[in-house]
């Protein structure tokens, strides 16, 4: 018989990179803070909804590159779920990153960076809602600890101001994205049986089209605001850092989050399950 062909570096890079989700966790960590990063430095040279369509629109046609056999191919199981895909794009990506951008604004990158902490305890409140995952003492504690953090900075650690409702909306902004986010995760329990890029590229390219109406809608307001020399820069590292596609790198391990798991009591791996997935963006 023929020897199989060697694998090509990439291919290798990529199995040794599988083996090593803790190495994956730290990169996702600093992917993901980058996009607050870029958030911020946004501010007065783009436009929120600019930045939302210019993010996935960079990101659509970097997909079509790599991916657009594997969405052929997977075509016959989307496009029947072409509502819950639907759902996803819209909620999870556009719906999602217009708040988030739109919260840099008004808030801090440190804030920012904060509250959207949340999404794990919210993921973890959903799963135990919607799926019955019966939730440890200790788990019950670090959502407690974690609703608390944001509680002091969304008051700006001030009394006064949970007794007045006076909360920056900027803050505001950032805890309905993590709400939109965390059902984005939970809704991933149902995802189809296609490949991970595949589903991916197809949420995605719902979330460009999505982007538009909110486009022509800040541009009718007279928000907008046409991408500068540093706008531009932002939207390139939105669009290339924030997201490694869900299922991809450690969402593969350990059969892919709290959200996806069969109604039971958490094992002691699993914890960090839902953090992995906020990690993802």
């Amino acid at each position: 018989m023929p020897a199989a062909p060697a694998p090509s570096p990439f291919a290798a890079w990529r199995a040794w990179l599988d083996r090593r989700p803790a190495l994956l966790l730290i990169f996702t960590t600093l992917v993901w803070g980058s996009n607050v990063v870029a958030a911020r430095l946004a501010v007065g040279q783009v436009s929120p909804m600019m930045l939302t369509t210019a993010r996935w629109s960079v990101a659509c046609l970097a997909l079509w590159l790599v991916a657009r056999r594997q969405v052929v191919a997977a075509w016959p199981l989307l496009r029947p779920r072409w509502r819950y895909l639907t759902a996803m794009g819209v909620a999870g990506f556009t719906g999602f990153n217009a708040l988030y951008y739109t919260a840099a604004h008004h808030t801090s990158a440190v804030n920012l960076a904060i509250i959207q902490g949340v999404v794990p305890v919210l993921v973890l409140l959903g799963a135990a809602a919607v799926f019955r995952l019966r939730v440890s003492a200790l788990q019950a504690l670090g959502v407690a600890l974690t609703l608390a953090g944001v509680v002091v900075v969304a008051a700006r650690g001030q009394w006064s101001v949970l007794r007045a409702l006076d909360l920056n909306v900027g803050d505001v902004g950032v805890l309905a994205a993590s709400v939109l986010y965390a059902g984005y995760t939970l809704g991933l329990r149902a995802k189809p049986a296609v490949s991970p890029l595949a589903f991916f590229a197809a949420v995605a390219g719902i979330a460009a089209l999505a982007s538009l109406p909110l486009l022509a809608w800040e541009a009718a307001a007279g928000d907008f605001v046409r991408p500068r020399a540093g706008g531009a820069a932002a939207g390139r590292a939105a669009a290339a850092l924030p997201r490694a596609g869900p299922g991809d790198g450690a969402g593969r391990h350990r059969g892919g989050g709290a959200a996806r798991r069969a109604p039971g009591r958490l094992s002691r791996p699993t914890r960090p399950t839902s953090c992995r997935r906020q990690c993802r963006r």
